[in-house]
């Protein structure tokens, strides 16, 4: 269920719905590509309205979270099957299938089935057949999430090439935070079937508007306004009920204007590039992330550290309700 949702994709941009399952993205994509029916307002590409249009006349191509691949055609009869709907001619088929393959980086997989590629091969098949159509709109559901952890980090990386190569106009749905932030040129957050926080990657995970978007966006120290005059007595409270600060943002040295904190570490854990510092500050829990090369052994479990912020990383945070915005801050850029 949607509740009053209104965005925009400016044209050739990357835009990415983001949220956890059940709050509605993949429905609102559904939406767009003409599968589930529309019971009020208006969806239109490049001031065209489809609203009513049938999903086959929308000039929108679809990549499925489980690809769809029709198992008993070669990877070149599925990139050419939508171009043999459109009945073009066998030799325009053929060229714009031989593209594509180059594109997606599949030559010599021509002749294979699906059953013989890997989930990284069959999902850039999949985007192929999505793209060799020449659709105004790409949609893309999930379209790396079957994948495992380190091909997922090399495909939408290749994702995103293609999609600037192409300038097409794509949308994707995805749970993943990191996903979103390295793909994306805005990112459309949603909670409960509403948009509640709108921007480029990097303005909603500096700037999140509400408690749930910072929760769901990074690991923030989430802190009252009363614990920060507690740790903090410099601190000056902007009437916000609670306030955000990302764990990178707390440094060991300060300078002229920064906030002072202190608090006690009660554990070192070890994340690969990361080193995260959990602390104590008046019964709150803290978290201070470092790279790994800047690790010191001078952090010690029981040890009081000060640590500092600066005021502008210290991010005011509305109630969840009062965040709520159904309209996209790009409503007013010409749509893709």
């Amino acid at each position: 269920m949607l509740d009053g949702v209104e965005f925009s994709a400016p044209e050739g941009s990357f835009t990415t719905l983001l949220g956890p399952s059940g709050c509605g993205k993949t429905t609102l994509l559904r939406i767009l590509a003409g599968i589930v029916e529309l019971d009020g307002g208006n969806i239109l590409i490049g001031g065209r309205n489809i609203t009513h249009l049938d999903s086959r006349l929308r000039e929108i191509g679809m990549v499925f979270q489980s690809y769809a691949l029709f198992p008993n055609l070669t990877v070149r009869q599925n990139i050419a099957f939508g171009l043999e709907m459109q009945k073009q001619h066998k030799a325009t088929i053929a060229a714009k299938v031989d593209q594509m393959l180059a594109l997606v980086q599949l030559e010599g997989k021509e002749d294979s089935y699906p059953r013989e590629l890997s989930g990284g091969q069959q999902q850039r098949v999949a985007l192929a057949r999505s793209l060799v159509t020449q659709p105004k709109v790409l949609l893309l559901d999930e379209p790396l999430s079957a994948l495992d952890a380190k091909i997922r980090k090399k495909l939408r990386i290749q994702l995103r090439d293609i999609q600037k190569e192409l300038g097409i106009t794509t949308v994707m749905v995805t749970h993943d935070q990191e996903e979103a932030m390295v793909i994306s040129d805005y990112v459309h957050v949603m909670s409960q079937g509403r948009i509640v926080q709108s921007g480029t990657p990097r303005e909603v995970y500096t700037q999140p508007n509400s408690l749930f978007v910072a929760n769901f966006i990074g690991n923030y120290n989430i802190l009252s306004a009363d614990i920060l005059h507690q740790v903090a007595p410099q601190f000056i409270d902007f009437g916000a009920p609670q306030y955000a600060i990302r764990p990178e943002t707390l440094q060991e040295r300060g300078f002229s204007g920064c906030i002072e904190l202190t608090a006690t570490v009660t554990d070192i854990v070890m994340m690969g590039n990361v080193v995260q510092f959990e602390l104590e500050a008046a019964g709150q829990r803290l978290c201070c992330h470092r790279l790994h090369r800047h690790f010191e052994m001078d952090f010690a479990v029981g040890q009081k550290k000060v640590l500092f912020v600066d005021p502008l990383d210290i991010v005011p945070i509305q109630e969840d309700s009062e965040s709520v915005n159904h309209e996209s801050m790009y409503s007013d850029k010409k749509a893709g």
